[in-house]
């Protein structure tokens, strides 16, 4: 293989989709191609062959370090792999639903923030959560679980309030 590799990603995380592209064929005898194999791999071994990869249908997971290779062969021989840079897999970041309630709100009304659906493609647990509504930048109510409230009285109409879920794998 004459040439680079690249990867038209910069970093991995659970559901990355890639490819690989780069280098062209060379024989220093002059012998011409008979066949190319290009190859993933996963902390040094084989994970799959082809010039794409979408990593969530796949073994790979978070904290696995990941490569492209390409070889070519002349008919006699394979040539030696040339890879990409590795990349270790980063965590997926989780998901979740949120629900602001009512979700047209009238005067009168007491307002209601809330998550569910809490997922991870990686497979963390949560292991703690917080929730708070706040308005320019100060907090007017909080709470450890999965719904907070905000009262009526803490709201002045035709303001903007806004309600910050944050959750730590």
């Amino acid at each position: 293989v004459q040439g680079s590799l690249s990867l038209n990603v910069s970093s991995f995380v659970g559901d990355t989709k890639a490819s690989c592209s780069g280098g062209t064929y060379f024989d220093e005898d002059g012998d011409s191609q008979s066949n190319s194999q290009v190859a993933w791999f996963k902390n040094g071994n084989v994970e799959k062959n082809g010039t794409s990869i979408d990593i969530s249908q796949t073994s790979i997971s978070k904290g696995d370090k990941v490569k492209c290779g390409k070889r070519y062969h002349d008919g006699n021989q394979w040539g030696s792999w040339v890879y990409t840079d590795e990349l270790t897999v980063q965590d997926t970041p989780p998901s979740i639903d949120i629900t602001i309630s009512p979700s047209n709100p009238m005067p009168s009304d007491d307002l209601s923030c809330a998550y569910t659906n809490y997922s991870d493609l990686d497979g963390d647990s949560l292991t703690s959560k917080s929730l708070e509504w706040t308005y320019d930048g100060s907090t007017l109510n909080s709470s450890s679980g999965t719904k907070v409230g905000l009262a009526n009285s803490q709201v002045d109409n035709n303001k903007i309030y806004e309600c910050y879920i944050e959750l730590q794998q």
